[in-house]
């Protein structure tokens, strides 16, 4: 993706190895920086490592497993089930073709999958992992990832950091995680989940399922008919979290009318629900008097006459299945 390759910092290369149409592999090395020169490809399935130094590796048209070790190096698979990792430095690791397996490590990586299914992993640094064609795996693990899912139906994880993930095209499963990230869909009817922190969610056309989890959300239905999950989730005797989704855009009638699943314990069965004005916004209110809490703010809510017509409430006991 050009816009992923032109997010990197120039990397002086120290080791080149290329492929011609013969099949035979030729090696141009530059002394300057040389820490060992890494192996050549076959031409079948390879099973290599390469040096600590900055290496570019083009891999064969077999099913390859090639190690990057030290140094920021650019590994390139090709049309077989590749699996390619970088270890230290920052890498760029590119699948193409093939159902390829991509693994960063602890510095900032930039991963490709390319055509097919494929998984990637990204590592401890703030990576940038773009899934291509196919229904692709993503994990950011730690670190400020930037995550695409691109064409397919695709799933993506932010893991630990503050991340940006992106469905693109298919049905998306694309969840957040521990810190405040922002979530999208785009494309096609997709599961946006935040998880813990105070999270941005998106789901971009099509009939999509928003959940923020813990914290303060806001979420973001799009284009089409979707549904909101809010989830009240406290022990015996605890207060009701005040933890207060936002959405922007409710529909409440029409083709696109949007639905907002509330979860309830066993400690919240008993308490009032009920609807509030508060300017042109509906506020859904859990509780009662000084004890109402507010658990969403449905925007221009008022004004478009939101009420608990709006609004399933669900036994905790039949937990969402987004939240698994």
């Amino acid at each position: 993706m050009l816009w992923l390759l032109s997010a990197l910092p120039f990397v002086l290369i120290s080791t080149l190895v290329f492929r011609d149409d013969d099949d035979d592999d030729d090696t141009t090395t530059d002394t300057s920086g040389e820490v060992g020169e890494p192996p050549l490809s076959t031409g079948v399935d390879d099973d290599l490592d390469l040096t600590e130094g900055d290496d570019r590796f083009d891999a064969s048209s077999g099913d390859d497993f090639v190690r990057g070790l030290g140094g920021n190096d650019f590994i390139e698979g090709s049309s077989g089930n590749d699996a390619l990792s970088g270890g230290d430095g920052n890498d760029t690791l590119l699948g193409e073709g093939g159902r390829d397996l991509l693994e960063g490590g602890p510095d900032d990586d930039l991963l490709d999958g390319g055509i097919n299914d494929d998984s990637l992993l990204g590592g401890t640094g703030d990576d940038l992992l773009d899934g291509g064609d196919g229904a692709d795996s993503i994990k950011g693990n730690d670190g400020n990832d930037s995550i695409r899912g691109e064409n397919g139906d695709d799933t993506l994880q932010g893991g630990l950091g503050e991340d940006d993930l992106r469905g693109g095209d298919g049905d998306d499963i694309v969840e957040g995680g521990a810190n405040d990230d922002v979530v999208r869909g785009n494309d096609g009817n997709d599961t946006v989940l935040g998880l813990e922190g105070n999270d941005t969610l998106e789901g971009g056309a099509g009939a999509d399922v928003l959940d923020g989890g813990p914290g303060t959300d806001q979420l973001t239905g799009g284009a089409d008919s979707d549904t909101f999950i809010i989830s009240i989730d406290r022990g015996a005797g605890e207060p009701v979290p005040e933890n207060t989704a936002t959405i922007t855009d409710f529909a409440t009638e029409g083709a696109e009318e949007d639905l907002l699943e509330l979860f309830l314990g066993p400690e919240d069965d008993a308490l009032d629900l009920s609807v509030a004005e508060d300017g042109d916004d509906a506020l859904l209110t859990l509780g009662e008097g000084a004890e109402a809490v507010t658990i969403a703010r449905i925007v221009d809510g008022a004004v478009k006459g939101f009420s608990l017509a709006n609004v399933v409430t669900i036994a905790e006991d039949a937990v969402p299945a987004t939240a698994a």
